[in-house]
């Protein structure tokens, strides 16, 4: 489980950092600020889980369905490209990863 939880934790830092990065390429563009929130929110939720909490495990599956549904929906199949799709990726690869560390952790949410 401690390998299971540092690879999620990793792949949320990178597609936080991913975020972060993504959000200063392009200044002005529309998408800006709400890339940049979920760069943060992913670096975060990603190094929190490192806690080994449970309750960082239900957050490792709140953030990423959130990202992957505005990802899906906001910009629309029209603009999607191969980053968009990697990203999507990665959010549902971490779903199930924390989905995984969520319900095989003990009953304590500390």
């Amino acid at each position: 489980m401690r390998t299971l939880r540092i690879f999620t934790a990793i792949l949320l830092i990178l597609t936080g950092a991913v975020h972060v990065f993504a959000s200063f390429i392009i200044p002005g563009d529309q998408y800006e600020i709400p890339v940049l929130i979920f760069g943060l929110v992913y670096l975060a939720t990603g190094i929190f889980l490192f806690s080994g909490r449970k309750y960082a495990s239900l957050l490792g599956m709140i953030f990423p369905a959130l990202g992957l549904c505005v990802g899906i929906i906001y910009p629309g199949p029209a603009h999607w490209n191969l980053a968009l799709s990697i990203l999507l990726a990665v959010d549902i690869i971490a779903i199930f990863c924390s989905r995984i560390l969520f319900f095989r952790s003990g009953s304590r949410m500390s």
